[in-house]
């Protein structure tokens, strides 16, 4: 179970770590020698992996314990991946716009790529991982009529296994745990929630979890939720079993952080 969580400002290349676990946040490291400039970020079960599109550089190493140690890095990788998400074990890489994805494993500090995908559906606007289950959701509805579609699989030892759709959910926006699921409506004013269990390729049922006020990004942990907002407001949460909890908010952090990501 990993419990590190990574923070990261993409023109400043500045960046931190600490554990979230439990509710509870540790902080533990800061660092100066990530390069600025990468767009998106994932972590699984000890590893994390940055990637800027656009370019294709990519970097990956150790995330665990609390700290980031880079174990490699290149340039060589497609530069239009709009989506890249993590389980466990296995990284995915999607495009939202011609519904080409890789994945390939996800251990130990270092990428291996497995396979590639040319049949995936377009416009896949959310994703998210959890430690075995990917899920991904858009809206097909239209106008003030919104429809959204959530739909997942299995992404394990490398390779993603379609399951199913479902509809009628309430949710674009995906961030995921060990075990569950948060969907959510985003508003400038007020975002709209719902939770699920997410484990062996399957996910629900889905139940309404209320509103709050906006926030720009959520982070996971195997177990935790850390919302942020650009000017450094912060909130934490459990999410553990399909059953969320509010823990409260956390003074003194730092803002304009443009990734915040964490394993599972």
């Amino acid at each position: 179970m990993n419990t590190t969580i990574m923070f990261y400002n993409g023109e400043t290349g500045a960046a931190g770590t600490g554990r979230l676990s439990g509710g509870h946040w540790t902080q533990h490291d800061t660092l100066t020698s990530i390069p600025a400039g990468y767009t998106h970020a994932a972590a699984g079960r000890d590893t994390l992996i940055f990637y800027e599109k656009g370019t294709g550089r990519w970097e990956s190493g150790t995330l665990t314990d609390g700290f980031y140690t880079r174990r490699e890095s290149g340039d060589g990788f497609s530069d239009s991946w709009s989506h890249v998400e993590a389980t466990a074990d296995t990284v995915l890489f999607y495009d939202e716009k011609t519904g080409h994805a890789a994945s390939g494993r996800l251990t130990g500090g270092v990428y291996r790529e497995v396979r590639g995908y040319g049949d995936f559906k377009v416009g896949w606007a959310g994703i998210a991982g959890s430690a075995d289950t990917m899920a991904f959701a858009k809206n097909v509805g239209h106008g003030d009529l919104p429809n959204y579609i959530l739909a997942f699989g299995s992404l394990t030892d490398g390779t993603y296994s379609h399951r199913g759709e479902v509809d009628g959910v309430v949710g674009i926006e995906l961030t995921a745990t060990t075990d569950s699921l948060l969907l959510r409506v985003p508003s400038p004013s007020t975002d709209t929630y719902q939770i699920a269990k997410m484990i062996g390729g399957t996910i629900g049922p889905v139940h309404d979890n209320g509103t709050s006020g906006h926030w720009d990004r959520i982070g996971r942990t195997a177990d935790s939720l850390f919302f942020y907002k650009n000017d450094g407001t912060a909130w934490i949460s459990t999410l553990s079993g399909g059953s969320y909890a509010n823990v409260g908010a956390l003074p003194g952090v730092s803002s304009d952080w443009s990734i915040i990501e964490g394993g599972v």
